[in-house]
C-alpha cells in the first residue's frame, strides 16, 4: 500500500529522526561584513541529541528570516508552502515556490536570507545533522 502524499513529509521526518537517534538552540549572533548574522534559525526544538537537532520553524507572509548561517548540514521538509526569495551574501537572488512535501538540502556553512513573498506562512521541519 502506498503512503498518501500528505503523510510523506511526516514519514521522512520520522525516519530521519529514528535513524539519527532522536534534536533548538537559541540563535546566537556574530558580526560579519554586513552586520549581525544569526547562527541557525530560531524555532521550536522538537528533538535534540548528540547526532541531530530537529526544529519546527517558519516565516510569516511578508516577513524575512533574517541573514543566518547553517553551521550544520540540514534537511528541510516543507509542511506548509509559500513563495520564498533567497538572497546570498554575494547579492544573488532566487525565488522558489515551496510546496508541502518538498525536501531541501542545505550544506553546512550556507549563509543567506529568506523572504516570504507569499500570502501564506512557510512552515518547515529542519533536521540538522551534527
Amino acid at each position: 500500500m502506498r503512503t498518501p502524499t500528505w503523510k510523506r513529509p511526516l514519514l521522512l521526518f520520522t525516519m530521519l529522526a529514528i535513524a539519527a537517534g532522536a534534536v533548538g538552540a537559541v540563535p546566537r549572533r556574530m558580526q560579519s561584513q554586513g552586520g549581525p548574522v544569526r547562527i541557525g534559525v530560531g524555532g521550536k526544538v522538537l528533538l535534540e541529541n548528540d547526532r541531530v537537532k530537529v526544529v519546527e520553524g517558519g516565516i510569516a507572509a511578508g516577513e524575512a528570516a533574517g541573514v543566518h548561517r547553517h553551521n550544520l548540514a540540514t534537511v528541510v521538509v516543507v509542511l506548509e508552502g509559500a513563495t520564498i526569495k533567497e538572497t546570498l551574501p554575494t547579492g544573488g537572488t532566487a525565488t522558489f515556490d515551496r510546496k508541502p512535501g518538498d525536501v531541501i538540502w542545505r550544506d553546512a556553512g550556507l549563509q543567506h536570507d529568506e523572504f516570504n513573498l507569499g500570502r501564506t506562512r512557510l512552515r518547515v521541519i529542519a533536521v540538522q545533522l551534527k
